[in-house]
């Protein structure tokens, strides 16, 4: 949102001046960061944030990444299989334990977010473990063909990457089954009409910068997306479906 607020911004259509920007819960990308800060004038911190437990880590000025705030909350980044995983090193999901919350305990809960440590002694001097990065939720990533052998996680950041650079895509949504990865887009009204094809186009580029190979890509336009219910009627940017991934 906050970043197709900055768009609006830059194409003329809204005149705000924050004196803050700041996002939470949602992958915040460097596009999105360029876009934010050409319009504001501000750098954007980010925090990372769950219903759990409110905020588990800030950004700060002048800081790459994320300080873990160690006071409040416990954060282990692990593999599939719980183990701890070294920095640099994209985890499976993280176990969360609450420093502070009273009325329901939490000790190593489970959050399905792909989180990678940073390395190396905290640049601003402080005594915290940082986040290099949260790429989203694991449980949204896809599994292709690898284009070497194998296969690839491809993680959501990667998908909605292509989707920074088309502004004229208001919303999408994303199924993957074995027929392939199928794209729902509302578009804006003055949308080109090659819109489909270059989100098809920028779809398989970023698949196989990742190092898949790119499943058959359906991207058609409608009027509204269909909202997942269990997700309290929050679009699902990826939703595997039987067969997928």
């Amino acid at each position: 949102m906050a970043a197709a607020l900055a768009e609006e911004q830059l194409q003329g259509r809204l005149r705000i001046a924050p004196g803050l920007v700041a996002t939470t819960s949602e992958v915040q990308t460097a596009d999105m960061r360029r876009r934010m800060a050409e319009a504001w004038g501000l750098e954007p911190l980010d925090f990372y944030r769950t219903t759990e437990a409110l905020i588990l880590a800030a950004g700060r000025p002048g800081q790459a990444g994320m300080d873990v705030l160690e006071d409040l909350v416990i954060v282990e980044v692990v593999d599939e299989h719980d183990r701890p995983v070294a920095p640099g090193v994209p985890g499976h999901k993280v176990l969360l334990t609450s420093l502070v919350g009273r009325a329901q305990p939490l000790l190593r809960h489970e959050l399905t977010d792909a989180v990678t440590l940073a390395g190396g002694p905290n640049p601003l001097g402080l005594p915290y473990v940082r986040l290099a990065a949260v790429d989203g939720r694991s449980d949204d990533a896809l599994t292709l063909p690898g284009a070497g052998g194998g296969t690839v996680t491809v993680y959501p950041f990667r998908l909605r990457a292509p989707f920074a650079e088309l502004p004229e895509v208001r919303q999408y949504q994303m199924v993957h089954d074995p027929a392939g990865l199928h794209v729902a887009v509302v578009l804006r009204e003055e949308a080109p009409a090659d819109t489909a094809a270059r989100v098809r186009a920028a779809l398989a580029r970023e698949l196989r910068d990742a190092g898949a190979v790119p499943p058959p890509i359906e991207v058609t336009p409608v009027p509204e997306l269909r909202r997942d219910p269990g997700h309290g009627a929050k679009l699902k940017l990826i939703r595997s479906v039987a067969g997928g991934a």
